[in-house]
């Protein structure tokens, strides 16, 4: 698999360089994928890490926590998207706890990705 190659459902790459993160928008519009930009680098503690990302990922309903996160980024049905998502997180260059909480719920979402059946998803860090 190269560096950029969005065919591969279900993948997370860390450590992506600005220059990567534009070919990999340009490789997932062409697709038709849907692509969620996130930048934590501002959040201070899980709980705004979890409302950060339930307004991001525009959760058909309230919720609170990140257990609340893995089982919605795990689904996103609400939008109907067939092609797949991309997920592109900036802020996690620094050692942060929030950093940290972020990168320890993906193994989690990718596992029901995988399982799930549903469309694929990629994220670049």
């Amino acid at each position: 698999m190269s560096a950029i190659d969005l065919s591969q459902p279900f993948t997370i790459h860390l450590g992506v360089d600005e220059p990567l993160f534009e070919r990999f928008e340009d490789d997932a519009l062409l697709r038709g994928m849907m692509i969620f930009r996130l930048d934590l680098t501002d959040l201070t503690d899980d709980s705004a890490l979890a409302d950060y990302l339930a307004q991001e990922f525009m959760y058909p309903f309230k919720t609170a926590g990140l257990d609340a996160a893995v089982s919605l980024i795990s689904d996103l049905e609400w939008f109907g998207n067939t092609n797949g998502y991309l997920v592109i997180a900036r802020g996690l260059t620094n050692p942060s706890a929030v950093g940290d909480s972020f990168v320890s719920i993906l193994p989690n979402i990718t596992d029901r990705w995988r399982t799930g059946g549903g469309n694929p998803v990629r994220c670049r860090h």
